[in-house]
This record gives C-alpha cells, structure tokens and sequence, in this order.
C-alpha cells in the first residue's frame, strides 16, 4: 500500500512538472505573439502615418506645379476663355511705335491706353484678340499691331464628391478637368470614374469619362476649366447593375455595368488589365438560385467578345506570380524573382541552401496545388513552390529531447525503490 502511495505521489509530480512545463511555454508563447501582434500594429501605424504624409505631399507637389506651369505654345484660341486676370502685351509699330500691357478686369474689360476699353470677358482667345486688333486700328493707321497673351488667369472651382481631398481649388484656363480631379487626390473607391458631372455657372452640364481617359487616353471630353466649374464625382450607382472584379493589386473594385456591354468592353473600360494580368485564365461565377455556377472565359478573345456578364457576377483575373517561393528548411525563406530555365537546385542556393535540420533529398515543388517529383533538376516554373522538409532523423531527436527528462525521472524514482 505504501509502494502504490509513493507511485501515485511521484506519478503526480511528473505530471505537475509536465503541466508546468507546459504552461510556461503556453504563456511564453502567448506572450510573443502579443508583444510580435503589438510590433505589427505598431509598425502598420506608422506606415499609414508615413503614406498620409506622402500623399499629402504629392498633393502639394501636384498643386504647385499646376500653378507654376509656363505657357507652353499650346492653348488653341478657338478653346481658351479669355476671363479676369489675363494679361495681354499689345505691340505698336510703323509711323508710331508703342508698346502696352493691359489686364482684364473684372468686369471683363481690357483699359488699353490711348486706345479706351474692350469688353473681352468671357471670349475665346481669337475673337479677343480680333476685338483688341479693331479698337486699335480704329486710333492707329498705316501700322502693325501684334496682340499676345502673356499671361494666364488663376480662378477658383469646386471638386466635390468621391476624391480624397474634395474642395476649392485654384486653377488656370489651360487646366483640364483630369488635372482637377489629380489635384484632389484621386478617386476614391466605389467610384463611378465613367460618369463625371461638370457644372459650368451658366448651368450648363457636361459629362466626363475618367476611365476612358487614364486607361486609352482619350482627351475627347477632358474639357478646359472655366471660371466657377463644379466638377462632382459621382459614387456607383448602387440600385444600378453591379460587378466585381478580383484582380491581385488595387485595381480589383465593383464596378456599374453599362447595358449591352460584353466582358471584354468591362475590362477595357475599367483598365483591370494589367501586365502581370493572366488573360487565359477568367473565370466569372454567377449564382442562380442555391447553385454557383462558373464559366471558364479567359481562353480565347472570342470568349470574352461573346460573354455578356450579369449584374451580380464576380469576375476573377488570376496573376501570372512573378515569383517563385521557396520555403522549409532553408536560410532564407522567402519569394525570389522569377528567372526562366533554373532549377529548383538553383533556387534552393538564391535562398541560402539547406540548413543541417533539412536535406535536399524531401525536396518538392508545388504547382497549381500538386506536389510533384521529389528533383533538384526539374525546371522551375512562374509562381511554383520549393519547398525542403526536415530531416526525419531530426524530427526523432526534438522527440527524444522532449521524452528524455521524463525518462530519466522515471529511471531515477525505480533506482530509488520508489515503486
């Protein structure tokens, strides 16, 4: 009775060594990913910090160096509006030879002296200027008159809606609808960039498509600004027809759909290609009761020319990885660049080779999700996985390691006549 008593005692103060063991290595461990999951939120803190900062930069950047631009030789008279605060040099030569700067009023008048005022406000650049030319020949006879504009104008118009940094800004008569829109940072998501609304003071309503113009460059309706332009981006029309699309990088979204519009017009129009875009691989899921059903659409630009997707349909653009990731027991694990014609062999030395706990013997190489054939020569493809295991001899000894303290308190108590 006394031997069974020592037996249990010793039985459960291994067991209170093991509980405490393992206890101490729970919370050690609990304790890391805190203090690690702390470091995360902290360093992601600071990055958003320093990408605010940037963007705010930019901005000014932006700002600046749209009101510093020069005049570049390339306003066209027949689109540019002469307003408030354009200064013309009007020169005079022949029998008389005078030379005169005169600025636009605000009441649109030009003071030329000896010659009186013109009322130009609100005239293109050449009727202006042909306005100017006749109240001048009306004084001066038998001479030259060269008419210039020297410099431009500074207003105010209003960028409104989904941008990052809708507001007043001051702009010029040679900046476009997409320069006010970049000034003010962007769209934002959830943004129809199709349909921008521009109010012009008269009242006047024009449309912009800001897609159309950034993804096939197409300055058809990136009008000039005028004086008071309220420029409002719109967000998407959320009882209208509605698509996602899943691409790797930011240009993924929900997007309206235009009527009649085929998948490939989608994907132009949203500019989701991009180079590392994998075309022969687009899958649209659409659900139909209970059921999802997919349509494989990437083979062929046929495909997509005959595709008409549906409101409600998630379109998926997989990416051509241009990496190849190795993993295990090796140096450095990590993503490497892809390199065409290396072998996994060589891709194990990029990450440092083998560490003693691996061997290249467990080498394999994932592809689309299937394990392949355990060699160190076969030909390394965009966006496969080498992966080296550990050696079992050394699986067995972290098991020894764990097991050896119990076993040798276990031999100890028998040597002792514990039980």
């Amino acid at each position: 009775m006394k031997k069974f008593s020592m037996t249990f005692r010793l039985v459960l103060l291994v067991g209170m060594i093991i509980i405490a063991n393992l206890n101490d290595r729970f919370l050690f461990a609990q304790n890391r990913k805190l203090t690690e999951m702390d470091k995360v939120i902290l360093e992601r803190e600071k990055e958003q910090e320093k990408i605010e900062d940037e963007r705010a930069r930019i901005i000014e950047e932006r700002m600046e160096l749209l009101l510093e631009q020069t005049l570049d030789g390339n306003v066209n008279p027949s689109e540019y509006m002469v307003g408030p605060g354009d200064l013309f040099s009007i020169y005079i030569w022949g029998n008389v030879n005078r030379q005169f700067e005169a600025i636009v009023s605000p009441e649109g008048n030009l003071e030329i002296p000896t010659v009186g005022s013109v009322f130009v406000g609100g005239s293109f650049l050449d009727e202006g200027r042909n306005k100017i030319l006749v109240e001048c020949k009306r004084i001066y006879h038998g001479v030259d008159i060269s008419v210039t504009l020297t410099q431009l104008r500074r207003f105010r118009i209003y960028v409104t809606g989904n941008v990052f940094l809708p507001g007043t800004y001051p702009v010029r008569g040679v900046d476009r609808v997409s320069d006010a829109i970049e000034v003010a940072g962007g769209l934002r998501g959830f943004t129809d960039g199709s349909n921008i609304l521009i109010t012009s003071k008269d009242g006047t309503k024009r449309s912009f498509d800001y897609l159309k113009y950034v993804y096939e460059g197409d300055l058809t309706y990136n009008y000039l600004l005028t004086n008071g332009d309220v420029i409002h981006v719109s967000p998407l029309d959320w009882l209208g027809n509605l698509v996602t699309i899943e691409t790797y990088d930011d240009r993924s979204g929900t997007f309206n759909l235009k009527e009649g519009e085929n998948l490939t017009s989608l994907l132009m129009r949203t500019g989701v290609f991009a180079r590392l875009s994998n075309a022969n691989e687009i899958y649209v899921t659409r659900q139909n009761g209970n059921n999802e059903e997919v349509y494989h659409v990437g083979k062929a630009i046929n495909d997509m020319d005959t595709f008409y997707p549906l409101s409600g349909d998630r379109i998926i653009i997989p990416i051509l990885s241009p990496m190849v990731f190795v993993t295990g027991e090796v140096a450095n694990p990590g993503p490497y660049p892809y390199i065409p014609d290396l072998t996994a062999n060589d891709y194990v030395g990029y990450a440092g080779g083998v560490k003693l706990t691996g061997s290249m013997r467990s080498l394999k190489i994932i592809r689309d999700g299937l394990s392949l054939e355990k060699s160190s020569e076969i030909i390394v493809r965009r966006g496969d996985t080498v992966v080296i295991s550990r050696k079992w001899t050394r699986v067995f000894r972290e098991l020894f390691d764990v097991i050896f303290p119990f076993t040798s308190i276990l031999l100890t108590a028998k040597a002792a006549n514990l039980f």
